[in-house]
């Protein structure tokens, strides 16, 4: 059963989520209104897509697959069923307090947290029961419903700015902002293109590498940085450092002919479905949001209308 849930204008100012290709966004504000108070649902893509998506011609799958990869959601398993959970929900939706409670096992339940990725505290099930339904919750470090601004006091509601995402609160931000890990600081002076820094610290983090996969990344960036690709453009075309680790690009680039000497690439880095879809390489298509099994609705370097 869909729900109404809050939508702050910080939500269209998130640079993290500006990552994320429009279906991806809107598909995202979708899932917080399939929800359930806790911010789970089940990972159903035909479901969904009729839910969001019923009169589009978009695949909700690749889209639930970004908003992973950017650290929106989590995809896991109870073992019988796949299950969604929204991060950070509890933080941006004040549900009703007469809302039925979740059903779904949480991630930390089974155990299923990955490393590095933090899901707010479920609130207790008596936390709401006092609360005027609909009344917004106060933003961290003011107390109540007003806050005194240059002597000024402003009420605030669930538009308020006071309430945006993470991204666009400098002290949220500097107090949840992960560790480096042991050889980041390597493979970030290597990298070119120096954007997505906490989505690279993500990504490297799962990768658990140790001394010989750092250098091994290390030598395959600077490889790559010769290559026609990466220097076409002034560097246009080099990939986000989180797709690189998440695609693990570094095995891509070890196999393709003519790596080494900085030379034409092969097949890996100019395959037929990028091509087709009007880009000069992979890089180019998947900076745009083109992937092989979406590459169908792109042409001349450009996503296809729908109707």
């Amino acid at each position: 059963m869909a729900r109404a849930r809050s939508l702050k204008p910080g939500f269209f100012k998130n640079e993290d989520l500006a990552e994320c290709s429009c279906w991806a966004r809107l598909c995202f504000a979708g899932l917080w209104t399939l929800a359930d108070r806790e911010g789970r649902l089940e990972d159903r893509p035909k479901r969904i897509k009729g839910e969001l998506f019923a009169y589009d011609t978009v695949e909700v799958d690749p889209l639930l697959a970004e908003l992973a990869q950017h650290g929106f959601i989590l995809r896991y398993s109870d073992g019988s069923r796949g299950l969604i959970q929204i991060l950070k929900f509890r933080r941006h939706q004040n549900p009703h307090h007469k809302e039925p409670a979740s059903v779904l096992p949480s991630p930390q339940s089974l155990g299923l947290l990955p490393d590095g990725m933090a899901v707010e505290p479920e609130a207790e099930p008596s936390s709401h029961d006092d609360e005027t339904p609909g009344k917004p919750e106060a933003s961290p470090g003011f107390s109540g419903d007003e806050c005194a601004m240059n002597g000024v006091k402003t009420v605030l509601t669930p538009d308020s700015l006071n309430l945006t995402p993470d991204s666009l609160n400098p002290r949220r931000k500097a107090r949840g902002s992960p560790a480096e890990p042991a050889g980041f600081a390597d493979f970030w002076a290597a990298y070119p293109r120096k954007v997505g820094k906490a989505d690279a610290l993500k990504a490297f983090g799962k990768l658990q590498a140790g001394p010989e996969l750092v250098a091994m990344l290390v030598q395959a960036v600077q490889r790559q940085r010769a290559s026609e690709q990466w220097q076409r453009d002034g560097g246009q075309y080099v990939p986000h450092p989180a797709t690189w680790l998440n695609g693990r690009r570094w095995e891509d680039e070890l196999g393709a002919a003519g790596a080494s000497s900085g030379g034409p690439a092969g097949d890996a880095t100019r395959p037929a479905w990028a091509l087709s879809a009007g880009f000069a390489n992979r890089f180019e298509a998947e900076n745009a949001g083109c992937f092989e099994h979406t590459s169908n609705r792109f042409a001349d370097g450009r996503r296809l209308e729908t109707a």
